[in-house]
This record gives structure tokens, C-alpha cells and sequence, in this order.
């Protein structure tokens, strides 16, 4: 076979064969000595499972296996158990705890070390003003005893580390994704291409529970552990709530020297907010997410807002008795 150019190579890596093959293996992906790359952060929505994190931690973990048949997988953990597997209609993830949560095939949201060798490459990672550049020509190799191509790769915008990617030659699957920089690695060690997949492997017929419920559950186990630290509380410490008076710094934000009007945060963190305004008994608007006390005394209208906490009557009255100065 003729070596590629780069474009012809990022074409591959791109564009899914019709008819696509299926896939069977194991996806090993060590950290190398990049401890934070074990950790991901991530943005989630009622009703949207997690990212699928198909294994993370620093070391050489043992390789997870893997089933693909177009959109159909299934994954399992070095143990055998399966920790994920996507069907025609629904997905479900097979948690440690033994909880199953099922949920739609929109909602899944796939991430974490190896999960990007399984599909065909996003083509905005190759194409366009933020897609990465080669930093030599493709050369041809070997990978499994597979026909493959290997391109040195400069970093995406904003990072710093350059990559070693080895693409398998018939299908474009991404075989290995070696961070130079860093050490870390991502790669097939086991591949079999084309083989009849039993659909067996990508249904489940056992019990689960929706995402709802299981964010549900999760609520009910956090108010638990909240009420039994409460009652230690009550019955090691001290009678609740607990009062206690705070010296607190004033933040002034915007003031008018002519009416004596202002607005204030409260705190170096900001836990609360505080306004006056000459009396008035026109509508005072003051975009605050919450007002939690107003009151007016001979010559202004007060406004106070707390983010978490709330004062005791005592103390609302000695913190008017400061102001009314």
C-alpha cells in the first residue's frame, strides 16, 4: 500500500465505512506519571447519565474489554462485569454498588481514558483553524500484527504536548494514542475486526432503575447522612441551631453621595448582600436573587440578603440597633 499524506490519513480516521465492521477487543490506558489526568470534570443535567468513564487511576490498569457493532456496545471491567452496555433503544450503566441505570441512547455522553479508540474520529479535531497538524510525514508500521500508519502529531490549541497516533489501515480505527509529552498512552492490545457479534452481548433483561430514580436515591442517602450528623450533634456538642455573632466586613459596590443610598456585599466570600435607599413607597428592584429581609426605619428602606444562613430576631434587631446610628 501506498503511504498516505496526512489529509488522505485524517479522511480515514473520519469517515466510517459502509458497511462498517464490528469490533471486539480490550483497551488498555495507562496515566504514565500524570496523576491528574485520572481525574475529569464534568458538567451534567438532570436526567443525563454520567460520562461513561471507561477506566481512570495512575498506573497500568488492566484492560477493559470491549464489543462494538455500529452504535451497539458493550463494555466490561478487567473482572469481567460488565460496566456498560448500549442497545438499540437504551443504555445502562452497571455500577460498582450494584445499581443498573437505564437510560436513552441521547442521553449517553461518552468519556475517559480509551473511549475515543472505539469510534471514528470527530472530524473537528482534524479539520479546521483548531484541529491538530502533523510534524512529520505518515509512516507505515505494524500494530497487533495489523498494516497501520503512524504520524507524529503537535499539540490541539492551548495545550503544550505533542502525540503519537498509530491508525489501523482498513478501517481507520485509532489503534494507539501515545502522549510523548506526558508518558500517558491509550491503545488497543487486543483487536479482532469483522467477526459476528452474538446480539446477545448488547441487551439486558435484568432490573434497573432510571436516572431519576437513581438521583433520587442519591438525595435520600445525603439527607440520611445529614440527619446522623445532626444527631451526633445534638447529642455530643450542642442544642441547634446554633447562634452565633459574626464580625463582618463590608464590600461597598455603588453608592450615591447625594441621596445616601448604597448597595454592599457582605464578607470577603460575599455570603450576603445589604442596600438602603432614601423612604420610599415607590417599588424597589434590586435584581437580588433573594431578599430575605426588608424593613424601613424614620429615614431609609433597608434590603438584606444571606446565601445560606439566616439571622435569628435577635439578631435582625441588633443588627438594625448598628445601622440606625
Amino acid at each position: 500500500m501506498d503511504v498516505p499524506m496526512w489529509t488522505e490519513l485524517a479522511a480515514l480516521l473520519v469517515d466510517v465505512p459502509v458497511p462498517e465492521p464490528t469490533l471486539r477487543g480490550a483497551i488498555r490506558s495507562f496515566d504514565g506519571d500524570d496523576e491528574s489526568r485520572g481525574r475529569h470534570g464534568f458538567f451534567g443535567r438532570a436526567g443525563t447519565p454520567l460520562p461513561v468513564f471507561a477506566w481512570h487511576g495512575v498506573g497500568a490498569p488492566a484492560p477493559y474489554r470491549v464489543w462494538r457493532d455500529g452504535l451497539l456496545v458493550r463494555m466490561e471491567r478487567p473482572d469481567g462485569s460488565p460496566s456498560l452496555i448500549v442497545g438499540s433503544e437504551l443504555c445502562w450503566q452497571f455500577h460498582a454498588d450494584g445499581r443498573v441505570v437505564a437510560s436513552p441512547l441521547s442521553a449517553l455522553r461518552y468519556g475517559g481514558q480509551g473511549t475515543d479508540l472505539i469510534w471514528h474520529q470527530a472530524g473537528e479535531r482534524l479539520f479546521g483553524p483548531y484541529a491538530r497538524k502533523p510534524l512529520g510525514p505518515v509512516e507505515a508500521t505494524t500494530f497487533l500484527g495489523r498494516p497501520a500508519w503512524t504520524v507524529e502529531l503537535g499539540p490541539p490549541p492551548g495545550k503544550a504536548f505533542h502525540s503519537r497516533w498509530v491508525v489501523d489501515a482498513e478501517t481507520g480505527i485509532l489503534l494507539q494514542d501515545h502522549n510523548t509529552t506526558l508518558g500517558s498512552v491509550d491503545e488497543w492490545v487486543e483487536l479482532v475486526v469483522g467477526e459476528p457479534l452474538e446480539p446477545a452481548l448488547f441487551s439486558y433483561d435484568g432490573p434497573s432503575i432510571t436516572e431519576a430514580d437513581a438521583q433520587a436515591a442519591t438525595m435520600a442517602q445525603h439527607e440520611r447522612e445529614l440527619a446522623e450528623r445532626r444527631e451526633w450533634l445534638l447529642a455530643n456538642v450542642v442544642s441547634l441551631p446554633l447562634r452565633v455573632e459574626l464580625a463582618s466586613t463590608v464590600q461597598l459596590h455603588a453608592w450615591d453621595d447625594e441621596t445616601g443610598a448604597f448597595e454592599a456585599s457582605l464578607g470577603e466570600a460575599g455570603y450576603g448582600s445589604l442596600a438602603r435607599r432614601p423612604r420610599s413607597d415607590t417599588e424597589w428592584d434590586l435584581r437580588w436573587h433573594d431578599v430575605g429581609h426588608r424593613w424601613s426605619d424614620d429615614r431609609w428602606d433597608w434590603a438584606l440578603s444571606l446565601h445560606q444562613e439566616q439571622l435569628t430576631e435577635a439578631g435582625l434587631e441588633a443588627l438594625k440597633r448598628q445601622l440606625g446610628r
